[in-house]
């Protein structure tokens, strides 16, 4: 998946359950929490693995939480501005 469009920030986490801790610690208005295990969309989660969720009008000027069981966050392509990487529950 490229990078998504308008996001000011993407944050890869490799587990479920982080990706919630750290979305959690943003106000409900500025953060889209994004993902998949076994090509499903996680439960509670605003965008599941389809590409095509991920549009500009959904995602601009907020924050992405994302997990993807197939890329570990270190592999998604991001733009230079404000990248942060968390490996497990913190």
């Amino acid at each position: 998946m490229p990078c998504p469009p308008g996001a000011r920030e993407v944050i890869p986490c490799a587990e479920v359950e982080t990706a919630r801790q750290i979305a959690r610690k943003f106000p409900p208005s500025e953060v889209v929490l994004g993902g998949e295990r076994g090509g499903l969309a996680v439960e509670g989660f605003d965008l599941g693995n389809s590409p095509e969720d991920y549009t500009a009008a959904r995602l601009s000027g907020k924050t992405l939480v994302i997990t993807d069981d197939q890329r570990p966050p270190g592999r998604w392509p991001m733009p230079k501005r404000r990248r942060r990487f968390f490996w497990g529950p913190s």
